[in-house]
């Protein structure tokens, strides 16, 4: 069995354990209050590296790239399961994801949803869509677009729209905006039906729940916000099914990732240290110029003789500076800091490509405790050149 100090820095890994506990709670809250008409939906971009280990804990895959699509189809993911979403739909992805067996569209424009329409005409094939609903971003369309769809998908036998999808941002940390979001929906959803006789089977929902991700971050409690929501679409009794669509709250809390000090330098009050990670393998929503510290940990934990401590990566860029006076005790070259929190996005937006810096490796730490290597440290120098 691999010891994790044997492990190379940096890394990811994700602990198989913590996501099971997670998800468990959640889905127990769930089952407290509501029946099958309230489901997860797991928003892949978060980190396609846990879609197996998901798999059995949610309904439905959000997808919202061809790259994504392509991801599922190397895991074998159902097909029934995924919903093909994103902002820009190529016609090959359509293409592909009908092919693969993806019957469950979202339609972001009129545009998109004019391209499904001919990619399904002519076939004995049938799928659902759900209209994107705006508020106001570069994301989904005003009610009238919906309005408009809903009436030509009358003359489409092979596209029925059979709800909505909303999602507005993330990290919210009141009830009361995703409250008043579900309120909205029902108004509109509502309006469908007495203008156009519209029966909603399906609201994809997107609740944006937050993570807490710095220290002083006032959770009172981690699960409060999911249990209100929870109870308040069990309460609301809709005759249509809500599909939960979270990344971030999902996998945020089982993912850490570890770096070793590669330099120390400054003062013995007040040390520099040279991390042998980054910004490009860092990054939580909400932190910007170091305003905000994330949850680090010492490999060595001691709590005394400790002194504040500026953290900066390898990038030899002003940018690359990580969190300012982190109390460590007695820093030297080797030490080893883990990043809390970090299982959600940051294995999956960070800037790889700066400065030609490797990959880091990404490991998954099973049920049993061993760890289990799913991709190898690996160059990013000729991705960043041309071939002679």
């Amino acid at each position: 069995m691999i010891d994790n100090k044997e492990l190379k820095t940096p890394y990811y890994c994700f602990d198989e354990s913590i996501l099971r506990r997670h998800l468990v709670e959640l889905n127990t809250i769930r089952e407290k209050y509501t029946d099958d008409d309230l489901r997860f939906c797991y928003a892949v971009k978060a980190n396609s590296f846990l879609i197996p280990y998901m798999d059995k804990y949610v309904d439905h895959f959000e997808v919202c790239s061809w790259g994504e699509l392509k991801i599922c189809i190397q895991y074998g993911v159902n097909p029934g399961k995924i919903i093909l979403s994103g902002v820009n739909k190529e016609v090959g992805m359509i293409a592909d994801a009908i092919e693969y067996g993806v019957r469950l569209f979202t339609a972001e424009s009129m545009h998109q949803y004019h391209e499904i329409v001919r990619q399904v005409e002519g076939t004995d094939i049938s799928i659902s869509l759900l209209p994107r609903l705006s508020n106001g971003a570069q994301f989904g369309m005003d009610q009238s677009c919906i309005e408009e769809i809903i009436k030509d998908s009358a003359g489409h036998s092979g596209v029925k729209v059979i709800g909505i999808h909303y999602f507005t941002g993330t990290q919210k940390k009141k009830y009361s905006k995703i409250e008043s979001e579900l309120k909205l929906l029902e108004e509109f959803i509502d309006r469908l039906k007495d203008k156009y006789a519209f029966e909603a089977e399906l609201l994809e929902y997107g609740p944006g729940l937050g993570v807490p991700y710095f220290i002083g971050d006032d959770f009172d409690d981690y699960y409060s916000v999911y249990e209100e929501m929870v109870r308040f679409i069990s309460s609301a009794n809709y005759s249509y099914r809500v599909n939960l669509e979270m990344g971030r709250f999902f996998v945020a809390s089982c993912g850490e990732y570890v770096t070793s000090v590669a330099d120390v330098k400054g003062t013995p009050e007040a040390p520099i240290l040279i991390l042998d990670g980054g910004r490009n393998h860092i990054s939580y929503y909400g932190q910007n110029m170091v305003m905000k510290t994330p949850v680090i940990v010492p490999e060595k934990g001691k709590e005394t003789d400790v002194v504040p401590c500026d953290l900066y990566g390898s990038l030899c860029s002003f940018n690359d500076m990580i969190a300012r006076a982190v109390m460590i005790s007695e820093p030297k070259i080797g030490d080893r800091l883990s990043f809390k929190n970090i299982g959600a996005y940051s294995i999956t937006e960070g800037i790889y490509l700066f400065l030609s810096r490797d990959l880091p490796a990404v490991y998954v730490k099973e049920e049993d405790g061993s760890y289990r290597m799913l991709r190898n440290s690996n160059n990013t120098y000729e991705t960043n050149c041309f071939h002679m």
